[in-house]
């Protein structure tokens, strides 16, 4: 537990860091951390028997994150990204063609899926920060701060008054 309150607190220090020095640094570590996550799902789904495409997921997941912190930067390059974006759908299609699995939509669907699931929220998230078209750090931090607060007096609600276990066999002290 100690491990993971001093973890959790350097993780604080580093998002929080993320907010406050500017819009370079905002956009690098969210895209950053959605690529991170995505490797994860990458690997929780392999996990499983289902070969999802990783390294074209990935350079996808690259290409879609550049695209959006170039948006959101105004950068003169932003419209190229949107043909190499779709190049690199198309070429996850034709590489499954050559890859010997037994059920290639279904690796391909869940390459797409791990785009949707982790990706597209944090390009969501990273585009709250720009809302009134200048970076703004006040919106996106007020979400990351309530959702912290719901989360905590979640667990310390549910510690002190919840009898009912939720889901034992998953998490046996949950209520």
């Amino acid at each position: 537990m100690k491990t993971r309150a001093i973890t959790g607190f350097v993780f604080v220090l580093v998002m929080l860091a993320a907010f406050f020095f500017g819009p370079y640094v905002f956009l690098g570590f969210f895209s950053l951390l959605s690529l991170l996550c995505l490797f994860e799902f990458y690997g929780l789904i392999k996990t499983t028997g289902i070969l999802p495409q990783q390294t074209n997921g990935l350079i996808l997941g690259l290409l879609i994150c550049a695209a959006t912190t170039s948006f959101w930067l105004d950068a003169s390059f932003t419209r190229y990204f949107s043909g190499l974006i779709i190049l690199c759908c198309v070429f996850i299609f034709y590489a499954e063609l050559y890859r010997k699995t037994d059920k290639p939509f279904l690796q391909i669907s869940f390459t797409f899926l791990g785009l949707i699931y982790t990706l597209l929220p944090f390009v969501f998230f990273m585009a709250m920060a720009f809302l009134p078209k200048t970076f703004d750090y006040h919106l996106p931090l007020g979400f990351i701060l309530l959702l912290w607060t719901n989360d905590t007096f979640a667990y310390l609600s549910g510690r002190q008054f919840g009898r009912n276990k939720l889901f034992e066999r998953h998490s046996p002290k949950k209520t």
